[in-house]
């Protein structure tokens, strides 16, 4: 039973890892300035892991310093075009630049 335990606890933060999410984000998403994005911190599944364990593979079982992060602003991910309203493909203006409806 204890086994099983911690073992649900182990995956539960190699998923966190993998989403390069806290506990607390995994609850309630981080706010930008474009609104909740549950995965906006997430840079891809093996750069997430590199940025919390470090680049050397060797060292991600020893608590040593490998990680990358020291206290400086985190990588983002970029801004999607559908959630962009700038770049959004439905907008409100034509080619020629008047307004749709008009």
């Amino acid at each position: 039973m204890f086994f099983i335990s911690v073992l649900s606890l182990f995956s539960y933060h190699c998923w966190l890892v993998g989403k390069n999410r806290t506990t607390i984000e995994s609850f309630s998403a981080p706010t930008f300035s474009y609104g909740p994005d549950g995965n906006g911190f997430s840079l891809g599944y093996s750069k997430n892991w590199r940025q919390v364990f470090g680049d050397e593979k060797k060292y991600w079982l020893l608590p040593i310093f490998s990680s990358i992060g020291s206290n400086q602003p985190f990588p983002i991910k970029p801004l999607s075009e559908s959630k962009n309203r700038l770049l959004d493909s439905e907008s409100q203006w034509t080619e020629n630049g008047s307004e749709e409806g008009l």
